[in-house]
């Protein structure tokens, strides 16, 4: 889960430590503000680009059409990557070319202040045409692959279970996305390969610990079990499973006696 596109020498630490600082907002932080952090689908890369890609759109000379249909795509998108964020394909896409430019940012990774930078994206000039030719080929690339710029994120990142198709929030670790999802291309669409699997939250209360928990890929492989992709459906609702610690609440959840197997 590397963060070298955003911080060319570091990892996800600075992406970690920019969203426990707004999830702790100078308090103590919950299960229900843990969650909503865990899966707010926030992008840093996005937070630290989009408002200058925002205004090359606007005072860049004349783009070529596939860059103004970028710049229309972006203009309304919400920097996230819910199931329901317009936009977040086409972004997907062009980081992938932008982050590879040189000279990308007008501040440059400082070893002494890794938090802090890079910063402020290099709009100017030249480098100002490189980002709107990244972002003309971006679009140029999900026309190929018969995604709309402004599909829902939603309606082309999922997973089947037999013919339901499961749409999944998250996205690429290199955008700066806590819930991390790596996808690949399938048709119309891309669907995950690795990211976000087994999520837990865990507290305390006058009774012990509290844990509610989510394994996005579901415990069992066989299509037929109901516990096929149970939990993927839970994961795509953000919808989280309380883990049973004392002995009333663990008989409560039990389905079956244990089955013990032997060599």
């Amino acid at each position: 889960r590397s963060w070298a596109n955003i911080r060319p020498h570091g990892r996800c630490a600075p992406v970690k430590l920019h969203r426990n600082r707004r999830a702790a907002g100078g308090g103590k932080v919950d299960h229900v503000r843990a969650q909503a952090h865990a899966f707010a689908n926030k992008s840093l890369a996005a937070d630290m680009t989009l408002g200058e890609i925002r205004v090359l759109c606007t005072v860049a000379g004349e783009l070529p059409d596939a860059a103004v249909r970028g710049c229309a795509a972006l203009s309304g998108w919400d920097k996230r990557f819910e199931a329901n964020s317009r936009g977040a394909a086409l972004f997907r896409a062009f980081w992938a070319k932008a982050s590879r430019l040189p000279g990308l940012w007008q501040v440059p990774f400082d070893p002494a202040d890794p938090v802090n930078t890079p910063r402020a994206l290099a709009i100017e000039g030249a480098k100002g045409d490189k980002l709107m030719a990244a972002l003309a080929d971006a679009v140029a690339e999900l026309d190929a692959a018969n995604i709309a710029l402004d599909a829902p994120w939603g309606e082309v990142q999922r997973v089947f279970a037999g013919n339901e198709a499961i749409a999944i929030h998250g996205g690429p670790g290199t955008l700066g996305i806590l819930n991390m999802q790596e996808s690949v291309a399938i048709p119309n669409g891309l669907t995950p390969r690795h990211g976000t699997s087994y999520i837990q939250i865990v507290g305390f209360d006058d009774a012990g610990p509290v844990a509610d928990a989510i394994l996005s890929y579901s415990q069992s492989a066989n299509p037929a079990s109901p516990h096929h992709a149970d939990q993927t459906r839970a994961y795509a609702e953000k919808r989280w499973h309380r883990l049973p610690f004392h002995a009333d609440a663990i008989a409560a959840q039990t389905i079956s006696p244990p089955k013990r197997i032997a060599e």
